[in-house]
This record gives structure tokens, sequence and C-alpha cells, in this order.
């Protein structure tokens, strides 16, 4: 059974081809895809112009709708916002009140089954009017927020609280989610986990079959690693270096890590590979596309990632489907796919050593880790795609209509 489901999202990518939030463009297009009818509200901050004079980050880039389906039912919707989290109280207030008219007006335009809300910020606005429309409302959680200001005060507990409590379902995209938000919410009777998916490599440029591995590799002598990430704190690519930089304190100097992505952590990471001699060895790539930054994995044994602040993780996907034996953070969200020592492998959180011990045993044992990568491309592309989430909305849909 199909759904008429209105979506509303802060987060959404500004063009088709834009890495940043097409989580989300993936996962509405994969409920149209099995014949839902969608209306997509995108929530969109405003600050004034100035602002990005003290900062990049603080610029709005334009989303281009004209780009995207129309059977998507795109509409934006801009909103007074402040940089840092600034009078956060006051600006989630004045979002409320700007959202509410224009949720209930698409809602009614497409006769709405159900509400579908993406993060915390878009439920406050949803959630009453849902109440109001008698209409079920699903809110999903992406991610632990790190801003202090959205939780630093009791009075924002509680209506935190208040949002999750009144929701039919709240859905996680990873199990770790819910040790943080079941205090928040006072208890996990209306919580589910749906994992978010991946389009599988060989289905994102057909034509061109040189983009992508599909067989485990770990051929030749050079193990090649890779990290494809945002450079923040918490995605532990500080301790993938410090792992290499033991190895070649033990002799063992055959690899080559690849690097891609960018972030505020990149010149001290720079600096540190420049301390520890390992720049004939390690390259950072930048931000690429997203389709030129997957294409880097068929050049690579070896996905390396030991965040551990990861509620899912769809890059350690796309690298298991690329048939790379990927590395993951015990207690984080691939531990939902990766069984250590079946799959894929887990390292401790935060244990340098850890990642040494587990990149030397691959580079002694490589014919066995060719057979747990494949072990982990077969569990990825069966359970974990963009269709199977979406299939596990609707059973969500289905499940808060009753």
């Amino acid at each position: 059974m199909a759904y008429r489901v209105l979506t509303i999202t802060p987060w959404f990518p500004n063009y088709p081809e834009d890495g940043r939030y097409n989580f989300i463009l993936n996962s509405v297009e994969a409920l149209r895809q099995r014949g839902n009818q969608l209306a997509l509200l995108v929530t969109r901050p405003w600050t004034p112009r100035a602002f990005g004079w003290f900062h990049s980050d603080w610029q709005r880039s334009k989303l281009q709708k004209e780009l995207f389906d129309t059977a998507l039912g795109i509409q934006i919707q801009q909103y007074i916002s402040l940089p840092r989290n600034y009078c956060h109280y006051a600006i989630w207030e004045l979002f409320r009140l700007r959202m509410a008219p224009k949720i209930e007006s698409m809602a009614r335009e497409i006769s709405a089954q159900v509400i579908h809300a993406h993060t915390e910020l878009a439920a406050f606005a949803a959630v009453p009017v849902a109440r109001k429309l008698g209409i079920p409302v699903v809110v999903t959680l992406h991610g632990i927020n790190m801003a202090t200001r959205q939780l630093d005060t009791q009075k924002k507990k509680a209506r935190l609280r208040k949002v999750l409590a009144g929701a039919d379902q709240v859905v996680l995209v990873g199990e770790p989610l819910r040790d943080y938000f079941v205090p928040l919410a006072g208890g996990d009777d209306n919580f589910c986990v749906v994992p978010n998916g991946f389009f599988l490599p060989n289905t994102l440029h057909a034509t061109d079959p040189q983009l992508h591995a599909t067989e485990p590799q770990l051929e030749d002598a050079t193990l090649r690693l890779i990290s494809i990430s945002n450079l923040h704190e918490g995605k532990g690519i500080d301790l993938s270096l410090k792992a290499l930089a033991e190895l070649s304190q033990r002799g063992l100097r055959d690899w080559h890590y690849t690097i891609v992505g960018d972030g505020a952590e990149r010149s001290r990471l720079e600096e540190m590979v420049d301390r520890k001699g390992l720049r004939d060895r390690v390259v950072f790539l930048g931000h690429l596309p997203h389709l030129e930054a997957l294409s880097k994995l068929a050049n690579a044994d070896v996905f390396l990632l030991p965040s551990y602040r990861e509620a899912f993780g769809v890059a350690y996907l796309e690298a298991m489907a690329s048939g790379l034996l990927t590395i993951g953070v015990k207690g984080q969200g691939p531990e939902v796919f990766i069984q250590d020592g079946e799959t894929g492998f887990l390292v401790h959180p935060l244990k340098v050593e850890a990642i040494a011990e587990r990149l030397e045993f691959i580079m002694r044992n490589k014919e066995e880790c060719r057979r747990i990568a494949g072990r982990g491309g077969d569990i990825v592309t069966t359970e974990f795609t963009w269709e199977r989430h979406a299939e596990k909305l609707m059973t969500v849909y289905s499940k808060v209509m009753r």
C-alpha cells in the first residue's frame, strides 16, 4: 500500500549531485519510487548577508529547486536563524510560528496520511500541526546534536521531551542513538530503528564499468587504505594516522593512505602527517563530489574510519559494496552491519593500538581478509539498500496509521 506523505526537513542538498544531506533526498526518492505521493517542505535558515563576512560557514547557498524531480513536490520556507545557536529558545519558537501554517496548508493540499519530520527542529513545528489535523506524525533523529546551547537548560530539555512524546513513532537511524535520546525522551516506547541505505555502486554510473570495483581486492603488495569523511573531531582520522605511524615504527611501511574530505581538522591532521614523517605515504584529496569520491574506492583495499561518533555510517556501506574490507568502531552505527571478523572489523573506540593491530593482521592475512570483505559486500547489498529503507519506513507508516 502506498501513502500520501508530507515530509519536513531543514536538511536537503542544494542540487541533485550535492553530497551534503543527500541521505534525505535518497530517502524521499526511494519512497516515491515505491508509489508514495510526496510533498516536501524544506526549511532554510536565513541569516543577514553581513554574517558571511565573519565566517564562510554562515553563508547560505541557494537550493536549486528546479533541478529536482517535480514529483517530490518541493517547497521552500525560510526562517530567521543566528549562527552557533545564539538565542536558540526564541529561534525555535519563531520557527514554529513560521512553519506551522505552511505545514498545515501543504498537508491539506495533498490530504496527507502521514507527516514525517526529520530532526528535532522540524518535529517541533510538525507535531502540534499533526495533532491539530488528526494525522499521525513520524520523527526521524539522525544523530547526536553536539551544540550545547540546544539542551543547556531544563526548560529546553522539557520542550524536546514533549516533542518526542508527541510523535506517534520516533525513528532512529542507528541503535547507538537510543542511549542518548531515551533519557531526553523519558522512555523509548515509541522508538524504532530504520537504518539509512545506499545506492549500489554500479547503479551510480552504470555506463562506466571502471568507476567502481565490485570484488574484494587485497591483491597488491602495498595495502591501499582510504577514508572518506568530513574532517571533524570524532571521525578518528587522527587515530588512523597514529596507528599507521606505529606500524612504520614496527617496520611495516608497505601501505598507502588516501584521505578524501575536508573540514576544521584538516590543518591539524596535515601537521601530524609531517611531524610523524608520513608525507610520502599519505595524501589528502580534499572535498570531492559524491560520485568522484566514490570512484576512489576502486583503487583501495581497506576503508578505515574509526569514528567514535557515528549514528549509522553510509560511507561504510558504500565501501563494503565496492569490495573493500571495512573497519569501524564497536558500539557505533556500523555495528549494525559489521560483525567483527565476519563482515568487517570493529575496534574499540579511541584505541590507537587496536587499530594498529588490526591493520597488521590484515597485512599478514590478506586471503582471509578477502573472504571477510566478500561476506561484507553480500550483506550490505541485500539488507541495506535505499529500497529496503523505504520498505521499512512504509511499515512504520502503516503502524502509525493503525
